[in-house]
C-alpha cells in the first residue's frame, strides 16, 4: 500500500478473552494436520501473543514451561523464552548477585554462572533451561558496561567445550563464531556485488585507502534519515573517506528506484544480489551498519552511525591528512 496504520509498530495489548477466542479459531482452522512439530510451533505462538505489561509470569510459566522439555528447533518457543526472561543478565543476576556473578565470570567455569542463574524462581528446577538462557544472555549483553567481553567469550567457550547437553555445546560454538567475526583488524569478508547495471564489482580493486561502507535497503526507512546524514558529512569532508552503498534490494530495479531518490553524488552504489547472505556473513543485525576499513582490514566495526559520532571520525581523519601535508619552516 502507498502508506502503512500508524499502529503498524506497536503490539497491541490484548485482553485473555480475545487471545482464547483466537487460539480456538486457529486450532479448529488447522485440526486436521498431526503434526508435533507444528502442534509445538503453534501453541509458542500463541503463548508469545500473551506476553505484554498486564501478563501474569507465574501463570505463563506454569502453563508453557514448567516440566515441559526444550525443542532447540522451535523458533516461537525460542522466541517466547527470550521474551519471558528479557534482561535477566543486568535486572537479576548483575543487580542482586554481582559480586558472586563477576567472580564466576572471572574463572570462568560456566557451572558457577549457571548456579546464580537457577536462583531465578523459574529456573530454580530447571538446569538445562538455566543454561540455555545463561547463554543467551550472554550473547545478548556481551557488551553490557559491567562486563568484560573476554571473560563472556571464555564462559561460553566453556559451555561450547564441557557442556552436558550436545545441542548447547552447538549453540555456544555458533555464538563464539558470531562474537568473533566482523572484529577490528580483521579483513573484510568475501562478498558478490554489482553496480546498477549488474556488472560484478571486486571489492578488492575498489577498497583501497581508507573507506566507509554503508549497508542499507530500501525498505529501511531509518536509513534514510542516517543517509541524509551521509550525504551531509561528505559535503563538509569531501574527499577524505571514500564512501560505498550496498544496497540490500532483492531486485536490481528496487535498488536502482533507491538511489534515484538522492540527487546528490555523494557515493559509490552498488547492489548485492544475495543480500540475506550478506547480512549473515557480515553479522548484521539490523539496518543501516557501517563499517569503517583501511583496504580491506576493519577498523572500524561498526562504525557509529552519522547521527552518532561517524562525524567525529570523519573530522579527525581531515585533521590528521592536513597535518601530514604541511609545509614546515625550522629555525636552524
Amino acid at each position: 500500500t502507498l502508506s502503512r496504520p500508524p499502529t503498524l509498530f506497536v503490539t497491541p495489548t490484548l485482553s485473555a478473552a480475545a487471545i482464547d477466542t483466537f487460539e480456538m479459531k486457529l486450532r479448529n482452522f488447522y485440526r486436521g494436520i498431526d503434526d508435533p512439530w507444528f502442534e509445538r510451533y503453534l501453541t509458542h505462538g500463541v503463548a508469545g501473543m500473551r506476553l505484554g505489561p498486564r501478563t501474569n509470569e507465574r501463570q505463563l510459566y506454569e502453563r508453557y514451561i514448567k516440566d515441559r522439555p526444550l525443542h532447540h528447533d522451535d523458533p516461537e518457543q525460542v522466541r517466547f523464552l527470550r521474551s519471558l526472561f528479557t534482561d535477566l543478565l543486568p535486572a537479576f543476576v548483575l543487580r542482586d548477585h554481582e559480586d558472586a556473578a563477576l567472580q564466576a565470570m572471572a574463572q570462568p567455569i560456566a557451572d558457577s554462572l549457571k548456579v546464580i542463574f537457577m536462583r531465578h524462581d523459574f529456573l530454580r528446577d530447571h538446569e538445562q533451561l538455566a543454561e540455555l538462557v545463561m547463554l543467551d544472555q550472554l550473547h545478548t549483553h556481551h557488551a553490557h558496561p559491567g562486563l568484560v567481553r573476554a571473560d563472556v567469550l571464555r564462559m561460553i567457550t566453556d559451555v561450547a567445550e564441557h557442556s552436558a547437553y550436545p545441542d548447547h555445546r552447538a549453540i555456544a560454538q555458533n555464538m563464539i563464531w558470531d562474537l568473533t567475526a566482523m572484529q577490528r583488524g580483521s579483513p573484510l569478508p568475501a562478498m558478490r556485488v554489482t553496480d546498477l547495471n549488474g556488472r560484478e564489482v571486486d571489492m578488492n580493486e575498489l577498497l583501497q585507502g581508507a573507506h566507509c561502507l554503508f549497508i542499507t535497503a530500501s525498505w529501511c526507512t531509518w536509513c534514510d534519515l542516517e543517509l541524509t546524514g551521509l550525504a551531509q558529512l561528505d559535503r563538509t569532508y569531501h574527499g577524505i573517506i571514500p564512501i560505498t552503498i550496498i544496497s540490500l534490494d532483492s531486485t536490481l530495479e528496487q535498488a536502482t528506484a533507491h538511489r534515484a531518490h538522492y540527487k546528490e553524488d555523494f557515493a559509490h552504489w552498488l547492489h548485492a544480489p544475495a543480500g540475506l547472505e550478506l547480512r549473515e556473513d557480515l553479522r548484521i543485525r539490523s539496518l543501516p551498519a557501517i563499517y569503517l576499513l583501511n583496504d580491506r582490514e576493519l577498523a572500524w566495526s561498526p562504525a557509529p552511525l552519522p547521527s552518532d559520532g561517524l562525524g567525529a571520525i570523519f573530522h579527525r581523519t581531515q585533521t590528521e591528512a592536513r597535518q601530514k601535508d604541511r609545509i614546515k619552516v625550522w629555525d636552524d
